[in-house]
């Protein structure tokens, strides 16, 4: 299927010596569509996804682009329990990811956070790059 979601909550809790035991969690939600002709593929057997291989890679001469696929993430973070102050963060990203052929990605990012609560409140704006290159 052409669409995905995910999502995962998690808790940490931290054993210390001395006085409480802080516990922290988060949470993401993760949806992605792909606007080319191809999908993910999961393997039962090893329990995870396996590296996409674009339908049509890309190739300038046979006028192929790769697979585009469009991606929107929230994600939330609290560090803050007993003595510890770490903040809190929620973040909105969103997201191009251009598979070329099934050994190189390009990833384009934009993204905006609200910090809270920790050293370093405030509201941020993310703008990342960056090629992922599997051997």
């Amino acid at each position: 299927d052409r669409l995905s979601v995910q999502g995962e909550y998690l808790v940490a809790r931290v054993f210390r010596d001395t006085d409480t035991d802080p516990t922290f969690g988060g949470l993401y939600l993760l949806g992605s569509l792909f606007l080319t002709p191809d999908a993910r593929s999961y393997d039962a057997k090893s329990a995870s996804f396996t590296s996409l291989i674009p339908t049509n890679p890309l190739s300038w001469r046979a006028r192929q682009i790769g697979a585009l696929e469009l991606a929107l993430r929230f994600s939330y973070v609290d560090l803050s329990d007993v003595q510890v102050r770490g903040g809190q963060a929620a973040e909105v990203m969103s997201g191009l990811n251009w598979y070329w052929n099934r050994y190189v990605r390009m990833q384009f990012n934009i993204g905006y956070a609200h910090v809270s609560g920790g050293p370093r409140p405030g509201d941020y704006t993310i703008l990342q790059a960056r090629i992922d290159l599997q051997l």
